[in-house]
């Protein structure tokens, strides 16, 4: 297969991978909004029965004081009238100074009547408004609530506006980025896989930081458990690169003899050097005590694996130069060794930040293991070669939970 065939073919992979990453990031985004509009019309639903429920109860309640207070109204009006007729009997049946006493008597009796008449009427007043005002009061409350679900809408649609801008401006720099490197392909083909691969990742991490913009942050225990999985990753890594080196070591002093190469598959580091990389584009800092602090240290862990991606390629240019012109090269591979043996070093060093132990030790725990990053890369510097045992175990050191 031919060089070209080749390219071709990573080509197509890495665009029908774009592809399934966008389809599933989409259909999740789907899911998630489908899911909070049902709940959010349950909610509304239910605020709704509840309001009716208790404006009824209540309705019900005013309607029998108002019946009570009626017949209290109706037995007072009969005791007035009982009392004035009374009255004219005793002005034509007794004397006048009797009939002016119990005049009096009856009309103390009938002001007090008047006056618990008066009430009553209030009372019947009162409850009338009460209960006009708790109608008014249950749509106030209903209103306020569809402004709310309005809002919430509003503020979700501008979230999913602005997602499919970024996606579509993510498809934009991936189409131009495409296109710098079919017109650049003689002199930048060792680069492309790893230019197209970061333009995907962007587009992959933001579109996860879109989607979990919509749910409540998870706490310190979520972010804890992105440094458990980022330390794994980087772990599996570091264990492929170990595993591979001495082939690479090999490779490199087979070269310089001019001799054939043995076949080193570096799919497996490739592949391991992804998932770690993958792992730190989504990890999410939400919860932690130090949120900006851990956000700069996944920007310097990507650009440490950026430049290890870039190494690691030329690795594999050069064993793939080497294979086509059959000649001695002198230098080797040298070169990328010793900086993937800097940049390996670094990328531990970096990883003791994520040794979390608790949110109230968080501080105390990254000044103790910057510590000792620095006495690591102290004795890094003093120390043997970069292909030494010794190296192997200071990223064991760096590495270890």
């Amino acid at each position: 297969m031919s060089s070209n065939d080749k390219f071709a073919q990573r080509e197509a992979e890495r665009e029908r991978k774009v592809n399934e990453a966008r389809a599933s990031v989409h259909q999740e985004h789907e899911k998630s909004y489908s899911a909070l509009r049902e709940g959010q019309e349950r909610e509304l639903e239910q605020e709704r029965l509840k309001s009716k429920q208790l404006a009824e109860e209540k309705k019900d309640e005013l309607i029998e004081i108002r019946k009570r207070q009626a017949q209290e109204l109706a037995e007072l009006e009969k005791q007035i009238e009982a009392n004035v007729k009374e009255q004219v009997q005793n002005r034509q049946q007794e004397g006048r100074e009797e009939a002016q006493r119990r005049k009096e008597q009856l009309e103390k009796q009938q002001k007090e009547l008047e006056n618990q008449a008066a009430l009553r009427r209030a009372q019947l007043n009162d409850s009338s408004n009460i209960m006009k005002n708790g109608e008014k009061l249950r749509q106030e409350c209903l209103n306020r609530l569809r402004e709310d679900r309005k809002k919430e809408q509003k503020e979700m649609n501008a979230q999913i506006l602005e997602m499919n801008q970024k996606l579509h401006e993510t498809r934009i720099k991936g189409e131009e980025r495409l296109q710098e490197l079919d017109e650049k392909r003689n002199e930048e083909q060792k680069q492309q896989l790893l230019k197209k691969e970061r333009v995907i990742l962007n587009g992959i991490a933001n579109s996860e930081a879109l989607s979990r913009s919509l749910a409540i942050e998870d706490g310190f225990e979520r972010f804890k458990q992105h440094t458990v999985t980022l330390r794994n990753k980087h772990r599996g890594f570091s264990n492929e690169y170990d595993s591979i080196e001495p082939q690479l070591i090999k490779m490199h002093e087979r070269m310089k003899k001019g001799k054939d190469l043995d076949i080193c598959d570096m799919d497996e580091l490739t592949s391991a050097l992804r998932v770690f990389r993958d792992q730190a584009a989504v990890f999410s800092a939400e919860g932690s005590t130090a949120e900006n602090d851990f956000q700069q240290h996944i920007a310097d862990l990507i650009e440490l694996l950026r430049q290890l991606m870039i190494n690691i390629n030329s690795i594999k240019a050069a064993a793939d130069d080497y294979g086509e012109e059959g000649e001695t090269n002198k230098d080797g591979i040298a070169e990328p060794l010793a900086k993937i043996s800097e940049l390996m070093k670094a990328v531990g060093v970096l990883m003791q930040q994520f040794n979390v132990i608790g949110r109230d030790h968080l501080q105390e725990t990254l000044a103790i293991q910057m510590k000792q990053a620095q006495s690591s890369r102290h004795q890094a510097l003093e120390g043997p070669p970069a292909y030494g045992s010794e190296k192997q175990k200071i990223i064991a050191a760096l590495t270890e939970n």
